[in-house]
Parts: structure tokens; sequence; C-alpha cells
């Protein structure tokens, strides 16, 4: 008996609370082109919502992870370009993960 409770227990959890918060993530995709350097590097980035003791508090907290970037061009490498989900914008800053998003930074290298 002891041991159905125990399971009855971890399945309710599981599919409301645990599920709902388990799902709770963003995504930040950073291609980046050859004579780049700076953070995040190349990838995706998954980045969770920030939980704090009192959670259930939703005026108090900071939910969403705040992502610091930036970029500069390598030795040969001219016209930097960042741009955050196809707006341009600065080469430093920084990205609020509410929701997923994509960065991409480019340079052309000298002579072209």
């Amino acid at each position: 008996m002891k041991k159905q409770l125990l399971l009855l227990i971890g399945l309710l959890l599981l599919s409301g609370w645990g599920c709902y918060h388990l799902g709770d993530q963003n995504t930040l995709e950073v291609r980046l082109s050859p004579g780049i350097n700076g953070t995040p590097d190349l990838g995706k980035h998954i980045y969770h919502l920030n939980w704090h003791e009192d959670w259930w508090d939703d005026e108090n907290i900071e939910r969403y992870k705040e992502v610091k970037y930036h970029y500069q061009l390598q030795e040969g490498f001219r016209d930097l370009q960042v741009k955050l989900d196809g707006r341009l914008v600065e080469p430093k800053g920084t990205i609020r993960m509410d929701r997923d998003h994509q960065l991409d930074v480019t340079a052309i290298p000298l002579g072209n």
C-alpha cells in the first residue's frame, strides 16, 4: 500500500507541477561566421526559467535569464554585424531569454 501511495504521489507531481516546470526553457541559437571572437559560442544554448524559493510570488521575481553577449573582429576581418532575431544590434549587450532567440554574427575578410 505504501509503495502504491508513493507511486501515485510521484505520478501526480510529474503530470502536474513537474512537467509544467520542466518545460520552462528557451533556446538561444548562435551562428558565427569566420573572423569573430566572443561569447556565447557557436551552437544552441538552453536556458531554464529562474526559480527561487518564493517561485509562487509572480510579481517579485525575475523569471527569465539575462544572457550577456559580446563579439569583436579578429585581425584580417571587417564589417562586424550582429543580428538578434534578424534585427541589427550592438556587438555587446544583453538578451532577455523570455522566448527562443537567434543571434547571427558575421564578418567579411579584408580584401573582399
